[in-house]
């Protein structure tokens, strides 16, 4: 054949896929995308993960060689963050151990210093003593829910809160929960639970007096430790 006769030849045509070939090709795609949307997360966990261990491990490493260990960010997973915590707890005892000798007042405010210098950020402390635990054992106007912890609850208070303070968190008060104001404490008692009770989530943004709660058994437990630290 010449030259002159290959130039005229038509150009041949690709070749089309088969229904198996342009099958398996689909089944392919679909298996690099749900590997790609199954490792961000992964990637992303391990990543979450690991940069606070890092930071823990090297806040270790200076802490053994007498240095001054830079606080660690409580990040990654509620383990991580725990493990975490308790480490930064140890930074604290030598603060602990110089103001035990002194009163609530002064003990708080050391604590806070201490926070804002290790830690950077201010937080609000409240320190209570073993006899004002069992002050509040002791006047506790629900002893007949005592029993069931879940269903009584002491707000510990930054201060005692006015007539008026305590008169518009009455106004509020509309469902089958019942609270008891004793100096610096708040007593509630939820029938259905903390976690149920409407009134418990306005306390606090109603009364305006910083303070934290603690469950009936909580409360006790709190007792028994601080009168073991006497």
């Amino acid at each position: 054949m010449s030259a002159a006769a290959l130039d005229h030849m038509p150009a041949a045509k690709p070749r089309r896929r088969t229904a198996l070939e342009r099958r398996v090709l689909r089944e392919r795609i679909a298996l690099v995308i749900i590997l790609v949307i199954y490792m961000v997360p992964v990637l992303w966990l391990a990543r979450r993960i690991s940069r606070p261990l890092r930071a823990l491990t090297h806040d270790a490493q200076r802490f053994s060689l007498g240095g001054a260990a830079a606080p660690v960010l409580e990040a990654g997973p509620a383990d991580v963050r725990a493990v975490i915590a308790d480490a930064s707890a140890l930074a604290l005892d030598d603060v602990l151990d110089s103001a035990a000798t002194g009163d609530a007042e002064t003990l708080a405010a050391t604590i806070k210093d201490a926070f804002e210098a290790k830690g950077g950020f201010c937080s609000r402390i409240m320190v209570r003593d073993a006899a004002w635990f069992e002050r509040r054992a002791a006047e506790n106007p629900d002893p007949e829910v005592a029993g069931e912890p879940k269903k009584l609850h002491l707000y510990v208070l930054e201060r005692e809160p006015t007539g008026e303070e305590e008169r518009r968190l009455a106004e509020k008060c509309t469902g089958p929960e019942h609270f008891t104001v004793r100096g610096d404490a708040l007593y509630l008692k939820a029938p259905d639970g903390l976690g149920h009770s409407v009134f418990a989530n306005l306390i606090a943004r109603v009364l305006k007096v910083p303070g934290t709660a603690r469950n009936w058994r909580t409360v006790l437990a709190l007792l028994d430790m601080a009168k073991a630290a006497e």
